[in-house]
């Protein structure tokens, strides 16, 4: 009978890990062509690696449902899974009734599939047309944010994307920008012009934007040490922030 010693064992695993991962890294040049330009294979390993390891905490191990997962990292941000926008992931990832990973992939595709239809639209129209306003009335959002700021922030960002804001919802989208806030604080950039610029980038890219490799720049700008004080830190992140909104809309159209 012929025995496979532990070692043999992990290094069979290892290649067959490392064949997956080339496999997904050809996959998602594909799916993400304008990030795989700006990233390469580097960044995009790191975030297929991270898509493994997460998909499988929700057991999720076969082929289809960890490519999905993966795929949902790159579309609606890599911390997807506790996005307060998008509460219904979870609750179908963590389905203990639906022990199938087919089925509970399934299900969380058609749903996500029906979130991109009424909130991005067909050739991310509305993403684009959303970004385009975004350019015109940013700095204007920005500078509206007043003695109730969360309120004005919310009523901005349904003024530039308000498809996404009528699918998402108020509950949720007022909880996102409370993170929003919490986190500019932690990072020392909790002005009102800083506060509301890390709520906007939550809601655009997803709300671990600022950890999520997808996006290195934003946390570069905050970790800058050659910048002094937090306005010119927000309005460094303000001035990149519309820089890539132009880049997306241009590449988008």
């Amino acid at each position: 009978m012929l025995r496979i010693k532990s070692e043999q064992m992990k290094a069979l695993e290892a290649a067959a890990m490392k064949h997956f991962e080339d496999e997904m890294l050809e996959h998602m040049a594909v799916f993400a062509p304008r990030l795989y330009e700006i990233h390469g294979d580097k960044i995009f390993r790191e975030v297929i690696r991270l898509g493994i390891q997460r998909a499988k905490t929700y057991r999720f191990t076969m082929r289809g449902p960890v490519q999905f997962y993966i795929e949902t990292m790159f579309t609606l941000g890599c911390d997807f899974d506790s996005d307060p926008q998008y509460p219904w992931c979870r609750e179908i990832l963590e389905d203990v009734e639906t022990q199938d990973e087919l089925v509970r992939a399934d299900h969380l595709f058609d749903v996500i599939n029906d979130y991109l239809d009424a909130a991005v639209g067909v050739d991310s129209r509305y993403v684009v047309i959303a970004l385009q306003r975004l350019n015109n009335i940013g700095p204007d959002i920005l500078n509206m944010i007043t003695a109730d700021s969360k309120g004005s922030l919310l009523a901005g960002l349904k003024e530039f994307y308000p498809e996404k804001t009528h699918i998402v919802g108020k509950k949720a989208l007022s909880r996102l920008i409370e993170e929003g806030f919490a986190v500019a604080k932690k990072h020392g950039i909790d002005s009102n012009k800083g506060s509301a610029l890390i709520s906007i980038l939550m809601f655009m890219f997803g709300h671990g934007v600022i950890d999520d490799p997808l996006y290195p720049w934003i946390r570069n700008t905050l970790e800058d040490p050659s910048i002094a004080d937090q306005e010119s830190r927000a309005d460094k992140l303000a001035f990149k922030t519309m820089t890539y909104a132009r880049a997306v809309t241009e590449y988008l159209s």
